[in-house]
């Protein structure tokens, strides 16, 4: 009842926006129809309907959450004190009454059923663990090693960069003229199948799984790489078992992904179809540092050997 009432708040706000009133609408019919089997799922998979409102860069309230009043992520949102959100929207001159009653009516609708329930992405029903999403290549996969390896053996004749001045992406870090030469690596058998671990990384995966991390590898293929989807499978498989196929999110969008963590390399994660949900941290390289344009705000994970202090 409390989901429906939260619902019905909002829909005055909106009523310019015909799309928002009809996912909200659907979404009030499957709440009272029994859009899911049981009660404690029934409030985990609403919740997750009505956050991706919030969620979507066609909504007008992606915009006002992140943009207007600073909250980065969900979890940000639901835990920010009442008066700091009430300050916030006082201070947005340029929101409506309509738009301000309806952050604050979903502000109160999470705390009246306990932050914690949308705070953790809950993928597997019936779970609670954490959902930790684990880039591939640079965060467990080296591909700046394998890359500069077969440029050495392929074109010994072209300078790379200096190990510590990398950039993201590498082929930013060679003149024009030879990243032609280092893209066609990407092409050839074996360039993603047989890229070195990154130290600690598979040791890291097997430990956090054990220990009820709900670990999935979410990674990125390269668009003009034929081989590229098949090779990861191949690594997955060869370094930490084939029964973690089943752990592979293969994406070109990271943002679809749901999520508590997503550590990666990348300064910027892939993805703009939706504000992300899980937090992004940073797996620690050169290109990511803040010196290097780097986020300076983001936690990062320096050695995988560190991966409980992370979580706790």
């Amino acid at each position: 009842q409390s989901y429906v009432a939260g619902l019905e708040t909002c829909l005055p706000a909106c009523l310019d926006r015909p799309e928002s009133v009809a996912f909200m609408k659907r979404s009030i019919h499957d709440a009272t129809e029994g859009f899911c089997s049981t009660e404690e799922d029934s409030s985990t998979r609403a919740v997750a309907r009505w956050c991706a409102v919030f969620n979507s860069t066609e909504s007008t309230y992606a915009g006002i959450l992140n943009t207007a009043l600073g909250f980065s992520t969900l979890k940000s949102f639901v835990e920010c004190e009442r008066s700091i959100l009430t300050r916030r929207l006082a201070e947005q001159a340029h929101l409506s009454a309509g738009q301000q009653s309806c952050v604050l009516a979903a502000y109160d609708h999470f705390q009246q059923r306990g932050a914690s329930d949308f705070c953790v992405a809950r993928t597997i029903k019936g779970s609670g663990a954490l959902v930790l999403l684990v880039d591939m290549d640079g965060t467990i996969a080296d591909f700046d090693a394998r890359a500069f390896s077969l440029m050495a053996v392929r074109h010994p004749e072209v300078p790379m960069p200096h190990w510590d001045s990398r950039r993201f992406p590498l082929a930013d870090g060679l003149a024009k003229e030879h990243r032609p030469l280092l893209k066609t690596l990407f092409n050839e058998e074996g360039f993603f199948s047989e890229m070195s671990p990154i130290e600690g990384a598979v040791a890291a995966l097997h430990e956090m799984v054990e220990a009820g991390v709900d670990v999935r590898l979410c990674s990125s293929p390269l668009a003009k790489s034929p081989r590229c989807v098949m090779e990861k499978v191949q690594w997955v498989i060869a370094n930490l078992g084939p029964g973690w196929v089943d752990r592979v999110v293969l994406t070109r969008d990271k943002t679809l992904v749901r999520g508590d963590l997503l550590i990666d390399d990348a300064p910027v994660a892939k993805g703009s179809a939706l504000t992300p949900i899980w937090e992004h941290v940073y797996f620690d390289q050169v290109y990511n540092r803040p010196q290097a344009g780097g986020d300076a705000s983001r936690r990062r994970l320096r050695r995988w050997c560190e991966w409980r202090q992370l979580l706790s």
